[in-house]
């Protein structure tokens, strides 16, 4: 049974933020946000039914970001999820998960999916029942979206801290102790690489099978966007990274000095992996070994930008903190700016580079306005977040830092 004191103790290492995962979070959801940017602009995707200029230039942006942005968000989600239980017990951890992600996934898939089929009726639609097409629309092509990723993530969240606490009521201390000791010394190790390869390139290999799934990686083939209905191998595949974050103690130091050689090693993997799949061979064990070298770039980027962060993000700054609360929500809301400004930018016919440009600016200032003025200090944003005091600015801000100072001059 737990002590007070270790309780508390394992209470404030919780509540400590960590830099470096601040900061990795918060650049693979942005890095989310722009490959959505990228996709009306490749060659290999159609846009909500839409399709306009393609350019070479944004097939590379999608190939070198996709791959390692979704797979961050769960690795440290499983690192923060495992400090929650350890401190809070599982009733306050599943509590605390359930709220956060449940009902904004709920109520954005709701208004996402009225948005897009209002866009798709004013777009396509030319008869007189503009309504029962909208309604139509809604209720038959209801889609999770870009919620997937939400949807994945409460399930594993959910999974994982019982899986844990069933772990702690049976299993020892000692052997559960042996078991994260094996994981972080894989995890630390220059060659470790490869064995958290192999079974990611196993999983990636019963999703994709045989055949050309483009860069045969599960987060831009197989997202499971229009069913509820869980499937295994893309639970297991994402709740790969997050246990691997859950059960490993991260050496940040040793990160911080191979961060080079690691992101190095990433960009020639997927130039590697590009000209794999230029061949034509389909065989089973070719498409295995295309999985298993795209499996080791996922996690070549993963570790090296972990080892970027730890190097050169080791303070807990306002604006990090900012940055990192910020994230989840330009996640959740950025489908509803980027999707209404590329129709805009798709009538003006711009260079795709420019448009690109202007897509993704304006989808970062409404995205993070909107964080700011209507969630950060709101209701909703207090009881899924906890109390934000509004930082006071002009007039008051200066009244403030004159009267503090006299104030503390008084006897």
């Amino acid at each position: 049974m737990t002590s007070k004191v270790e309780f508390e103790a394992a209470s404030a290492v919780a509540r400590t933020r960590i830099p470096p995962l601040d900061a990795l979070r918060f650049v693979s959801i942005l890095g989310i946000v722009y490959w959505h940017a990228a996709l009306p602009y490749g060659s290999e995707f159609e846009w909500f039914g839409f399709t306009g200029k393609s350019s070479s230039v944004m097939d590379f942006l999608i190939w070198i970001i996709v791959g390692f942005n979704i797979q961050i968000c769960f690795f440290v989600a499983g690192v923060l999820s495992a400090r929650t239980l350890a401190a809070r017990g599982l009733h306050e951890a599943l509590k605390r998960r359930l709220k956060r992600l449940v009902p904004p996934l709920c109520a954005t898939a709701i208004l996402f999916n009225l948005f897009v089929a209002t866009v798709v009726t004013a777009a396509q639609y030319h008869g007189n029942e503009p309504f029962a097409f909208l309604l139509r629309f809604f209720v038959e092509k209801f889609s999770l979206y870009h919620l997937w990723f939400i949807y994945y993530l409460a399930l594993v969240s959910v999974v994982s801290l019982i899986a844990a606490w069933v772990a702690a009521s049976y299993l020892s201390q000692r052997l559960r102790d042996r078991l994260k000791g094996v994981v972080s010394a894989v995890f630390g190790n220059p060659f470790g690489l490869i064995a958290l390869a192999v079974p990611t390139a196993l999983i990636t290999f019963q999703i994709n099978g045989v055949g050309n799934a483009l860069l045969r990686d599960p987060s831009l083939v197989t997202s499971p966007i229009h069913t509820l209905i869980v499937n295994p191998w893309i639970f297991a595949y994402f709740g790969l990274f997050f246990w691997i974050g859950w059960t490993t103690d991260i050496q940040l130091k040793a990160f911080a000095r191979r961060w080079p050689w690691l992101l190095l090693a990433g960009v020639a993997l997927r130039a590697a992996t590009v000209v794999l799949l230029a061949s034509q061979n389909r065989s089973p064990l070719y498409c295995i070994a295309v999985d298993l070298v795209t499996a080791t770039y996922t996690w070549s980027m993963l570790l090296g930008f972990l080892g970027l962060f730890a190097r050169y993000c080791t303070k807990d700054t306002p604006t990090l903190r900012y940055a990192a609360d910020a994230g989840y929500w330009v996640y959740l809301l950025h489908m509803f700016p980027l999707l209404a400004i590329q129709l805009v930018l798709y009538r003006l016919s711009l260079p795709v580079a420019l448009s690109y440009l202007v897509l993704v600016a304006t989808t970062t200032l409404v995205t993070f306005g909107f964080y700011e003025f209507v969630i950060r200090y709101s209701a909703l944003g207090r009881w899924l977040d906890g109390e934000r005091t509004r930082p006071l600015s002009g007039i008051s801000a200066m009244f403030m830092r004159r009267a503090v100072p006299r104030a503390a001059q008084r006897p």
